[in-house]
């Protein structure tokens, strides 16, 4: 996506934030005045770091310098959720991942499933076929897998009608259940949210979504799973600075370990 496309859409997300009332979704605690708070983010972020290896910070690195040589104005990896990311993935050992958006957060996943010893199979959509094209040559320069199939998938993007919201999916969604699914796109300019995990029937109890952002898909994901403190489906922030939230269900083989890593660094206003 060009420089300035990327900014209409960012600045889009911006206003859709204060446009509507209704959107109340209550951002990550912890901030710099909050010191008790932070530094219990803090000491989430410094085990997050303690248990990654180094060699998957330079996978980052490298690829986020290369990409920034073809595309000089594309935003700068948000390190904080890498290592958000990253501690989900190493904790739950997903079998099948779907990203939807490509970028950073393609090397960081394929970084850490390069390292796991079973079978994987990762799947990232992108509606930019000069982006995807990239991402996708600098992932394969940079990762050998042994046990993964990975796949750079260029799709075209539509307007679908998902339980009476107007969202914008991509139209080669893969079909069937997945573990983990990422939302960081496609890019918001028609419409405010993307629902394509529920378009697709794609999620089970044991699978895990993780918003980058985006308050509305936050929102409207959060009404089709009917998230409340009595439902199986929770809803948490990771605190500041992180600004994703991840959707689990009670039932994930996972669920109780999730909280406990990330005890202190969540918003768990919906527990």
């Amino acid at each position: 996506m060009k420089f300035i496309d990327s900014l209409k859409v960012a600045t889009k997300e911006f206003i859709r934030n204060f446009e509507d009332d209704k959107d109340k979704v209550q951002p990550p605690y912890g901030n710099q005045y909050n010191s008790r708070t932070s530094q219990k983010t803090s000491n989430t972020i410094a085990n997050l770091i303690m248990q990654t290896d180094n060699d998957i910070f330079e996978n980052i690195k490298i690829f986020d310098q290369k990409r920034r040589i073809k595309f000089p104005h594309a935003f700068s990896a948000d390190w904080i959720d890498m290592l958000y990311l990253i501690g989900v993935l190493k904790l739950t050992t997903p079998k099948k991942i779907v990203e939807l958006g490509s970028g950073v957060s393609t090397c960081a996943i394929a970084s850490v499933l390069s390292k796991l010893n079973y079978k994987s199979e990762f799947i990232s959509l992108d509606d930019s076929k000069e982006w995807g094209d990239l991402t996708d040559s600098l992932i394969n320069s940079l990762i050998s897998f042994q046990n993964c199939t990975y796949k750079q998938v260029i799709s075209p993007v539509k307007k679908y009608k998902v339980n009476n919201i107007d969202t914008l999916g991509y139209e080669h969604y893969p079909q069937g259940f997945w573990d983990f699914i990422l939302i960081d796109g496609p890019p918001l300019d028609k419409a405010n949210c993307s629902l394509d995990p529920i378009r697709s029937n794609s999620i089970t109890d044991q699978t895990i979504i993780q918003i980058d952002g985006r308050n509305y898909n936050v929102k409207y994901l959060s009404e089709c799973l009917k998230v409340s403190k009595d439902s199986d489906w929770k809803r948490y922030r990771f605190a500041y600075p992180c600004d994703d939230t991840i959707f689990i269900n009670v039932k994930n083989r996972n669920f109780s370990e999730f909280l406990s890593l990330f005890k202190g660094s969540l918003n768990d206003s919906l527990l």
